[in-house]
């Protein structure tokens, strides 16, 4: 006997090796069984492998999004603030208002970016480099009052009571009154970097003999 169903519903006949069944709301009934099945679960693990298969999805966009940023070729990258470290003094880079950025590399391999906490130690770092004068060496600052990264071979310096590394300049796209382009800023970075130098030099110590007591003398 078929259960009594409410006049809103009706039965819906299904295909079944035991003969004729009736489906209603999920409930799959048959009198050639004479019992009711439960409904199958297969819909529920269907939209469990939707969630799956759209977080897998979401993943892989965000791996292709930072893939793409490692093969820029050409003009300044995301910092990962404080936890990426100065090519040169191997602090982090986390001002935002006096970090730098190189790209470049040898001529006849790709070019690579490094970051800096200081324009001062970008400069100091790229005159060490065998390919400074590259065509394809790029140098970006970031601006002392927005933080936007700028070109740092157009750009204008001022000088700054505090920068990360002591160089003292930051970094702005107007020229004032006083502002050093980036020859100049070069320049003042030298001396800065020769007077660190010069502190850190070691001095060796004089020893002064030891005077004998008279006693010790007899």
């Amino acid at each position: 006997m078929h259960r009594l169903l409410p006049p809103t519903q009706s039965l819906v006949p299904t295909r079944h090796p035991y003969g004729n069944a009736y489906s209603d709301a999920g409930v799959v009934s048959s009198p050639a069984l004479g019992a009711t099945l439960k409904p199958s679960r297969t819909r529920s693990h269907t939209g469990a492998w939707k969630r799956v298969v759209s977080l897998l999805l979401i993943l892989s966009f965000i791996f292709l999004l930072s893939a793409c940023e490692e093969e820029k070729t050409t003009g300044a990258a995301n910092v990962r603030w404080d936890r990426e470290i100065c090519a040169r003094c191997a602090m982090a880079v986390s001002d935002r208002k006096y970090s730098a950025q190189i790209r470049g590399g040898k001529p006849e391999k790709k070019t690579k970016l490094y970051k800096f906490d200081d324009v001062g130690c970008a400069i100091t770092w790229l005159d060490d480099q065998n390919w400074k004068d590259d065509p394809r060496t790029e140098i970006w600052v970031n601006t002392h009052k927005t933080g936007e990264w700028i070109n740092a071979k157009t750009a204008w310096y001022v000088e700054m009571k505090n920068t990360p590394m002591d160089y003292g300049l930051g970094a702005q796209t107007t020229k004032v009154e006083g502002a050093l382009n980036f020859e100049q800023a070069r320049q003042h970075i030298d001396k800065v970097e020769q007077r660190f130098k010069n502190l850190h030099k070691a001095v060796p110590l004089s020893v002064e003999p030891s005077v004998k007591s008279p006693a010790e003398e007899k």
